[in-house]
């Protein structure tokens, strides 16, 4: 997990890039844009995690302020078992826009990891963002559960 400092210069660095405005001085229009992640989401769902991976690693470039973007780079990073890489765009993910969801992810490469102190916290910090309703917060549960396995 992020310090506060870490925090400060992820958001500096995610702003740079954002106004380098890549996607603009490449001619892509948001549509364009939108069908890489579309293209991305896609191939995580057929199994493609690898083609996944690329799509939406250059959609983060693209539009690097999109924190849903980074949690399906990471989810494809996942798939590949390259946790230490999706961690970090969880982290920067974490740092757009904080959600259960994205802390959970976390503590799961953590545990992958064999990183126990660094996945309790984060385990934390999804149930201080636990959601009120029911379904989700089973979710929570469940991921969290996923997380604390791997642990033991």
């Amino acid at each position: 997990m992020a310090t506060a400092a870490e925090e400060r210069a992820l958001r500096a660095a995610i702003s740079a890039l954002a106004k380098l405005g890549l996607a603009e001085a490449a001619g892509w229009r948001p549509a364009e844009r939108s069908a890489l992640v579309r293209l991305g989401r896609a191939g995580l769902q057929r199994g493609h995690w690898v083609a996944a991976c690329e799509l939406l690693e250059y959609a983060t470039l693209l539009d690097p302020d999109r924190a849903e973007t980074w949690e399906l780079v990471a989810g494809a990073r996942m798939a590949g078992r390259r946790w230490d890489d999706a961690l970090a765009a969880l982290e920067v993910a974490w740092t757009l826009e904080r959600s259960w969801r994205r802390a959970a992810l976390a503590a799961l490469c953590c545990a992958r990891r064999g990183a126990a102190a660094e996945a309790k916290r984060w385990c934390e910090a999804a149930r201080a963002l636990a959601p009120a309703e029911a379904d989700e917060l089973r979710r929570l549960e469940r991921a969290l559960s996923s997380a604390e396995e791997g642990l033991s």
